[in-house]
């Protein structure tokens, strides 16, 4: 029982059968060509191919009225069948449109938006048919199912929202396309290439315009209109046949082949293959861009240490073992993705536990055409190579016998540190200390070179212990050395570090059950004073040595008159080495004078009195400071401060006492213990102790320090600014310290009767203070114009010799004794 004439009949039954069988066949060809080529269009190519052999057997099956069937569920799951592939096919024809090569950015992202549109509705038509298909398709009326026509079954329904979403969504993808492939042979006037293509999208469009108008406008319109057949099934079948014709050439472009080539390929592959598996590098043939590997030899499993297996089912799992630090080469020369010429590079992999040196060179292979289609790799192992590469380098810029680096290293390092230096404008200062030992001749002559040898090595270890990390040491020859000294303060910091070596090493050295003592004689030059390229330095340093030669065991600047300076510091660091111990230090106390004219507080001084004679601080205090013997000296002058500062108390004298801590002491970790042991032993009252700081110890470390003013202060000790306004000036970050008092450097108050500036910046510093509520100090009071003005300005309390100069223990009670109104306990 048919309700079509014989002609809708063969439409609706040939054509889906005839399709689904040209479909196949052409399937296969794709598979053919994607094996041999690995190109994705061939692979695009394929999927589309069998997805219309599932649309055309569905519509087929659909349309076989009463011979399969014998219930109206039967086919209606081909329907749904049907209509899933339907989305299936936009999904599909967009990926065989952004597997084309000239497929721009910005039209790929279009046709990727096809693909989630089309499997959008490959879900909600699975859901929508198969479960719930009142979204898809609505029944208008109550029909029995002995009524219904396979043939017809859409017939008697409405058709839901989803299924025109569908239709707007073909319409677009084809109408896009059209255009696309019209835009391209019109500007690229390849009328065979671009010819074919349109003209396929062209079928594609015409048809499934022709299918739409029929669904939305009747009978009226399209090929045929009386008839009803299967219109997108007809189009996409002539779009794959008319697409397969330039899929084809273009095959057999990308291969190159003829059945004459094919034959010679092999033969060629075989020798390849027979060579490869006896060569000692990885042959490795893969496609472009490298997706697919078509050769590879076992020797990769060797090198690399992964499974050659793994390499043909991922191409670029290699990458996983190349050296983080090399990975930047993926983005030049082993971005295989964009390579155009042959290419060589060596970079490291990780090789099971071990480091390994690879070598890669890429050959690109291209067809006639000029297209590369292949890419053929090289890779060999060059551990070995760089190894003695590395060994050779090492042995012509180091020592063979110490292990420092040797006279050429000294040239090539530091050629290249002094012209950096001379970019930044010389503000950085170092030092050159040439070093050679003493009677070393001696010691070989006597003991042997063999034990010469081992000298010359504790020596360097010696040498290496005495300077810092960022100073470098050199063996130049024989028995001479090389210490670069790097961003020192001042040519001190060289004599310093020399007579530290020349102590060092005055210690005897054991060689072989002998004990040996060696003297050493150091030429000093400083960079920029005395040379600012290797040559001079190196020059003037060896002039110096001569110097330092004729005495033996000591040292000597290029210039004569730092050389006299250096000398002298050196013996008066030698002294205050013992000073402490043989009771060469004494304290002093100079009295602070409030607006009544009453002795408020007093400053401890060190003072030197040393065997050779009264030394000034200023050329002591910045000794003790650099050598870190301020802390044991300052720990004595805390305790014995405050042993006095009891002892006042026990006369009666309510007296402040300031002492002035340095940098070092302060930062020292065992700071705050010393000062806790210091009041414990001389029981002095802590809310009368003052500790001096300076301005650039706040700014430092400013959290650390703050720690530590906070945990003293809750005891009781109070804190001063010591020489305010001299270094960073700034009252802003005084509020988060526990500050109360500030003094004026003296140095605003010596020409104070001579300069408005001045005056000016004292009058702000008190006004600033007095505004955070801190007590104000001026020091170095000598005239009555000075304390006339400070007295002006609100300053609380003076200090200078216009009242005392600093004073003993005794002289100091003996001044308070006779201070018409002092400070008494009441």
């Amino acid at each position: 029982m048919y309700d079509v004439n014989q002609i809708e009949i063969v439409f609706n039954l040939v054509f889906p059968a005839v399709s689904a069988v040209i479909s196949f066949l052409l399937g296969m060809m794709f598979l053919y060509f994607y094996r041999r080529c690995g190109s994705l269009y061939y692979r695009s190519s394929l999927l589309l191919s069998l997805n219309i052999v599932i649309y055309s057997l569905s519509e087929a099956f659909l349309r076989f009225e009463g011979i399969l069937f014998d219930s109206y569920q039967n086919a209606f799951i081909f329907y749904g069948i049907k209509q899933v592939s339907i989305g299936l096919l936009i999904v599909t024809v967009s990926y065989l449109f952004i597997t084309l090569e000239d497929t721009s950015r910005n039209q790929k992202r279009f046709f990727i938006g096809m693909m989630i549109a089309g499997s959008f509705m490959v879900m909600t038509s699975s859901y929508a048919l198969l479960v719930d298909h009142q979204l898809f398709l609505k029944r208008p009326v109550i029909v029995s199912e002995d009524s219904i026509s396979y043939t017809n079954i859409y017939r008697i329904y409405q058709y839901g929202l989803l299924y025109h979403i569908r239709n707007i969504i073909v319409m677009v993808l084809t109408i896009f396309a059209f255009s696309l492939f019209l835009s391209r042979l019109i500007l690229h006037k390849n009328y065979y290439e671009n010819g074919v293509q349109f003209a396929g999208v062209f079928v594609l469009t015409i048809f499934s315009i022709l299918d739409v108008i029929r669904l939305y406008c009747g009978n009226y319109f399209g090929l045929f209109p009386n008839i009803s057949f299967p219109r997108t099934s007809i189009g996409l079948l002539l779009f794959l046949l008319i697409y397969s014709f330039y899929l084809i050439q273009t095959f057999f472009e990308k291969a190159g082949l003829t059945d004459k080539t094919l034959d010679d390929l092999r033969e060629s592959e075989k020798n390849l293959k027979l060579i490869a598996r006896n060569v000692n590098e990885v042959v490795w043939i893969t496609d472009y861009p490298p997706s697919i590997t078509y050769y590879i030899n076992s020797l990769f499993k060797q090198i690399f240490n992964i499974p050659v297996k793994d390499v043909y089912r991922d191409c670029n799992i290699w990458k996983n073992a190349v050296h983080l630090d090399d990975r930047h080469y993926f983005e030049d020369v082993l971005n295989l993705d964009k390579i155009s010429q042959n290419s060589e590079c060596e970079y490291r992999i990780y090789n099971r536990t071990n480091v390994a040196w690879v070598r890669d060179r890429i050959y690109p292979v291209r067809n006639k055409n000029g297209e590369i289609f292949r890419i053929i790799r090289i890779i060999e192992d060059i551990t070995d190579r760089k190894q003695s590469e590395e060994q050779l380098s090492y042995l012509a810029f180091h020592d063979p016998l110490t292990g420092m680096p040797n006279r050429k290293a000294l040239y090539e390092t530091m050629s290249d540190s002094l012209l950096q230096s001379a970019r930044n404008r010389f503000i950085s200062m170092k030092a050159f200390l040439f070093i050679d030992l003493d009677e070393f001749k001696d010691v070989n002559e006597t003991a042997g070179h063999s034990v010469g040898d081992k000298l010359l090595c504790f020596v360097s270890d010696r040498l290496q212990n005495t300077i810092r990390e960022t100073d470098y040491l050199y063996r130049i020859g024989g028995d001479e050395f090389v210490v670069i000294l790097n961003n020192i303060e001042d040519e001190f910091a060289a004599a310093s570090v020399s007579e530290k070596i020349i102590e060092k090493l005055a210690k005897p050295f054991i060689c072989d059950t002998e004990r040996l003592f060696i003297g050493v004689s150091i030429g000093i030059s400083i960079y920029p004073k005395d040379g600012i390229d290797i040559e001079d330095l190196i020059k003037n340093s060896d002039i110096a040595l001569r110097d330092a030669k004729k005495v033996k065991n000591s040292f000597s600047f290029y210039n004569t008159e730092m050389n006299i300076k250096a000398i002298n510091r050196v013996l008066l660091e030698k002294d205050l080495r013992g000073a402490l111990e043989r009771g060469e230090f004494n304290l002093v106390y100079q009295p602070f004078i409030d607006q009544k004219g009453e002795v408020c507080g007093m400053e401890v001084l060190l003072r030197w009195n040393s065997i050779h004679g009264p030394i000034p601080p200023d050329k002591f205090i910045p000794i003790i400071e650099n050598n870190g013997l301020i802390v044991p000296i300052g720990r004595w002058v805390l305790q014995q401060a405050l042993i006095f500062q009891k002892s006042l108390a026990d006369m009666g004298y309510k007296i402040r006492i300031a002492i002035n801590i340095s940098p070092r002491q302060f930062r020292d970790e065992q700071f705050l213990s010393i000062v806790e042991k210091a009041f414990e032993k001389s029981g002095a009252a802590p809310d009368r102790v003052e500790l001096e700081i300076t301005e650039g110890l706040m700014v430092e470390d400013p959290l650390e320090i703050a720690g530590k003013m906070k945990l003293l202060n809750k005891s009781g000790v109070r804190f001063s600014i010591d020489d305010f306004g001299t270094g960073y000036s700034s009252l802003s970050y005084i509020k988060d310290f526990p500050i109360s008092h500030i003094k004026i450097d003296r140095s605003f108050v010596i020409n104070l009767d001579k300069n408005e500036s001045n005056r000016k910046i004292i009058r702000a510093i008190v006004a600033m203070a007095h505004s955070l509520g801190l007590a104000v100090i001026g020091e170095g009071i000598e005239t009555e114009e000075q304390l006339a003005f400070l007295g002006s300005i609100g300053c609380d309390e003076i200090q200078g010799y216009y009242y005392s100069r600093p004073l003993s223990p005794e002289e100091f009670i003996s001044y308070v004794k006779s201070s018409d109104t002092p400070k008494r306990k009441s």
